[in-house]
């Protein structure tokens, strides 16, 4: 089997490492309630904080393959490159999404969020004593 390749000819496909192709998707999280394991809302916590890391983590898998980049010489690899740089992009958002969505529509609500509350005034960040 064979794929095309960005200068124009072709190389074998290994079927046990097919093309990365990054797929398109956007989730709708608008009906997905704050404490979405059932019974369990330290467990969604804790899981929700991976969509705080996980998008800076691929923001820079991205920058560090693309300054290896200008090295490579292989084609095959620029072209999974390209794939990968996508895939991550995908996943960023994904991730995004969820902050967006499901905690930024938890915050708004928040007994201690300053929109909650009737004339507040968002405080200043608190200072360490020594």
């Amino acid at each position: 089997m064979t794929r095309p390749q960005a200068s124009g000819g072709t190389a074998p496909v290994d079927e046990r490492h097919p093309p990365i192709k990054p797929r398109r998707v956007s989730f709708d999280w608008s009906r997905t309630p704050l404490h979405w394991v059932p019974g369990d809302p330290v467990a969604t916590h804790i899981i929700n904080s991976f969509h705080i890391v996980l998008p800076e983590g691929e923001k820079w898998f991205i920058q560090c393959v693309k300054d290896a980049r200008p090295h490579i010489r292989d084609e095959r690899l620029l072209e999974e490159i390209k794939g990968f740089i996508g895939q991550e992009m995908v996943h960023a958002r994904s991730h995004q999404g969820v902050l967006d969505q499901i905690l930024g529509r938890a915050a708004s609500t928040s007994p201690r969020s300053p929109t909650r509350q009737a004339g507040a005034t968002p405080s200043a960040p608190r200072r360490w004593r020594r």
